[in-house]
């Protein structure tokens, strides 16, 4: 009869722990708009020197909320603020996502007060604002539009997507538009999936201009249930295919 020997090792480590230290905090900064209201932040970027961004609402110069963004330096400062607002009642101006060009130049999408609600979108560059505009996407839409994602190319152009209100009855779509950077519009697409809504979530530009969006959609026609949804856009806004 074979015998099986299991032959156990044991080893004599010695374990050194290391007791770390909490991060000494460097810096703090407080925006607190003049007006009474919740100020909210929504996004944040650094560029190489260190600048930071903010992005979001706060309750500076409309009772109804600005699309505020703010910029501090590397040690904390205030540089500068943009309150960007119409004043359409019962609706929020606010700031949703920042990006940034290969010029250091800083984008912020959201949604502005009119038209029951419009895309809008700012550009600034290291001094400030350089421009804000709002698209509104069907001339008979006086209905609730929320900008929601961008992105910026290596030639400056921006892709933004924004959950519209359909103009076919289907409740809500996804509305993706290329501009230049002067915010001249190049070209527009409304997706709907069926008789219920889409939800845009992101868009991303890849080399050669292809822009892919994604999105939660309802297969009215299918299963009657949510699917995530992409979609793939050739540099013209011809769409390519669809995955669900």
């Amino acid at each position: 009869m074979k015998k099986i020997i299991f032959a156990f090792i044991i080893l004599n480590c010695s374990f050194h722990f290391v007791s770390a230290q909490a991060p000494a905090k460097l810096w703090d900064s407080f925006f607190n708009g003049a007006l009474t209201g919740k100020d909210e932040s929504n996004d944040l970027l650094t560029d190489a020197n260190g600048n930071v961004f903010v992005t979001g609402t706060s309750f500076q110069t409309f009772n109804g909320g600005n699309f505020t963004t703010v910029k501090y330096d590397a040690s904390g400062s205030q540089l500068w603020a943009d309150h960007y607002s119409n004043t359409q009642a019962s609706y929020k101006n606010y700031g949703k996502k920042l990006v940034m060009d290969k010029w250091q130049n800083v984008y912020a999408v959201g949604t502005t007060a009119l038209n029951d609600g419009d895309l809008a979108i700012c550009k600034y560059n290291s001094s400030g604002k350089v421009w804000s505009k709002n698209y509104e996407p069907y001339w008979f839409s006086t209905y609730d539009d929320y900008g929601i994602d961008m992105d910026v190319d290596s030639s400056g152009n921006f892709y933004a997507i924004a959950r519209v209100t359909s103009p076919s009855g289907n409740l809500f779509d996804m509305y993706t538009i290329k501009c230049d950077s002067s915010g001249t519009k190049i070209w527009d697409n409304n997706y709907t999936g069926a008789s219920a809504d889409d939800y845009p979530v992101a868009i991303d530009v890849a080399p050669g201009g292809y822009a892919y969006a994604l999105l939660q959609s309802f297969n009215f026609f299918g299963s009657a249930s949510q699917f995530i949804t992409t979609l793939q856009f050739f540099s013209g806004g011809v769409q390519n295919w669809f995955s669900k």
